[in-house]
């Protein structure tokens, strides 16, 4: 089965239970999921979300104030192998670099797109 769904990644359990909380209030479909080990930072949790309300999810992420955001993710699941996209949230993000690279602030020279994570599948 092949699946495509967003992922949100924080270094901080009261931030993911906060920002579920927040996105829920506001209609959008999410839950909790486990962190894949491909990210191996933070505290284990992730909000998982639809694709298409991506634009929300960061406009609801923005509204927060936190600077405990590891990245945004696009993750691609094929069933027997799954791939992790950093996704890039625009010039005027103030938070840490989404993708999860360092301690990028806005301001900074963009230094492009990080690579592709990629994985075998796993049982």
């Amino acid at each position: 089965m092949h699946e495509t769904y967003g992922l949100v990644a924080f270094r901080s359990r009261q931030q993911v239970l906060r920002m579920e909380t927040q996105l829920k209030r506001k209609g959008i479909t999410c839950s909790i999921i486990s962190t894949p080990r491909e990210i191996a930072v933070g505290c284990g949790l992730s909000i998982r979300f639809k694709p298409e309300d991506l634009s929300r999810v960061i406009a609801e992420y923005r509204d927060m104030d936190t600077s405990a955001l590891i990245g945004f993710y696009m993750v691609d699941n094929n069933g027997q192998r799954q791939s992790l996209r950093p996704v890039s949230v625009g010039s005027g993000f103030s938070g840490p670099n989404p993708a999860g690279f360092g301690g990028v602030r806005s301001g900074m020279p963009d230094l492009g797109p990080a690579p592709e994570r990629t994985t075998r599948g796993r049982p």
